[in-house]
């Protein structure tokens, strides 16, 4: 999606993938194999469902999508087959 839409999005458009995966190398893996090298990642190692970022944003399973706009307003928050995502954006 983002370099589909690199031309339109350019650097408005940042998606960050947060992994709950407990080892590195799976993580890294992941990354490699799905050519995610443009997304900016994160990882929550050790993580509870207690987590301030799965409480905050009611986590109820992965994957998750929280679509931020560029004034901080959560514009959606779900499962990303529940939407169009690359529509939302545009």
């Amino acid at each position: 999606m983002l370099e589909k839409n690199e031309g339109i999005w350019g650097d408005k458009v940042r998606i960050i993938g947060v992994s709950v995966d407990e080892e590195k190398e799976v993580i890294q893996q992941r990354v490699t194999n799905k050519k995610w090298e443009k997304i900016t990642h994160l990882t929550l190692l050790g993580w509870k469902k207690d987590h301030p970022l799965i409480q905050e944003f009611k986590v109820s399973g992965i994957p998750f999508v929280c679509l931020v706009s560029k004034w901080g307003k959560i514009n959606y928050v779900g499962h990303p087959s529940q939407i169009n995502l690359e529509a939302r954006i545009n």
